[in-house]
């Protein structure tokens, strides 16, 4: 199925040690008590 959902680079993010999703599940949880994250399109 082609849903135009965006294709991250997980080798880079590996060699950063997952940096940015760090910065993003931090940002939520400034926001939120309880943030999801089995949900693609919901996170």
């Amino acid at each position: 199925q082609l849903w135009g959902n965006p294709l991250y680079r997980w080798d880079y993010h590996k060699e950063t040690g997952y940096e940015w999703w760090m910065r993003r599940i931090d940002y939520c949880y400034r926001l939120y008590d309880t943030v999801r994250i089995d949900h693609f399109r919901g996170f």
